[in-house]
C-alpha cells in the first residue's frame, strides 16, 4: 500500500514483533502503544492531533494516553519490558530548583528589606500626622506580615537536592523536605 501510495501515513493501533519489523524496513511510520486500559477514542484522537500537528502530550506524572512508537525499542528496552520494568526504573526529574533558586531568594529578601525598611521608617516617622492617621501599629503589623510572608520563599527553595545528605535519590524518605513542605502554608498564612 505504500508503495502505491507514497504520500499516504501508515500507523498501526498496536505494537509487537510483526509492527517493529515494519517499522525498521520503514513501511510504517509509527505505532500506538495504546498501554492498558486505554481503548476507546482517545487514541485515535491523539493520533489525529500527532499527524496533523507532529505535537503528542506528555505527561511522565500520569499514563494519560497511548505512546507513540516511531522506532522498535532498544535491546536494554526490551529487557526492561520482557522484566516487567523490576530491573530498570525510569529516570525520575525532580524538577529541582537550581536555576531559580537565587532569583527566588533574591526577590524575597527584597522583599524582606523593603518591608523592614518601612517598619524602622514608620517607628521613626511615629508622630507624624500622616503616620497617625494611618494608625502606626497597624502599619507595623503589615510590614512584619509582609516579612513573613516573604519568608515563605525560604523553604519552598530547598529541594532534596539541597537537603539530603548524598543529593538526592530516587524513593527516599527526606524529612527535612517534609517539614519545609509544611512549613511554607503556615508562613504564609501567618503573614497574610
Amino acid at each position: 500500500l505504500k508503495e502505491s501510495h507514497p504520500k499516504l501515513l501508515l500507523g498501526a493501533f498496536d505494537v509487537g514483533n510483526g509492527i517493529y519489523e515494519a517499522l525498521e524496513d520503514g513501511s510504517l511510520l509509527f505505532g500506538i502503544d495504546q498501554q492498558p486500559y486505554l481503548q476507546g477514542y482517545l487514541p485515535v484522537a491523539l493520533l489525529a492531533w500527532h499527524a496533523q500537528t507532529k505535537q503528542h502530550l506528555v505527561n511522565h506524572l500520569l499514563e494519560t494516553g497511548p505512546i507513540f512508537v516511531e522506532r522498535p525499542p532498544s535491546l536494554a528496552q526490551s529487557v526492561c519490558e520482557a522484566n516487567f520494568f523490576q530491573v530498570c526504573p525510569e529516570p525520575f526529574h525532580k524538577n529541582q530548583l537550581d536555576r531559580v533558586r537565587p532569583v527566588g531568594l533574591a526577590l524575597s529578601f527584597v522583599v524582606m528589606a523593603l518591608a523592614a525598611g518601612f517598619t524602622v521608617w514608620t517607628a521613626l516617622n511615629w508622630k507624624t500626622r500622616v503616620v497617625m492617621a494611618s494608625q502606626p501599629i497597624f502599619l507595623i503589623t503589615i510590614c512584619l506580615g509582609a516579612i513573613v510572608m516573604a519568608a515563605t520563599i525560604i523553604p519552598l527553595s530547598l529541594d532534596d537536592g539541597v537537603l539530603h545528605e548524598d543529593g538526592g535519590c530516587l524513593g527516599c524518605e527526606c524529612k527535612r523536605c517534609n517539614v519545609n513542605c509544611m512549613v511554607a502554608p503556615w508562613l504564609f498564612t501567618l503573614g497574610f
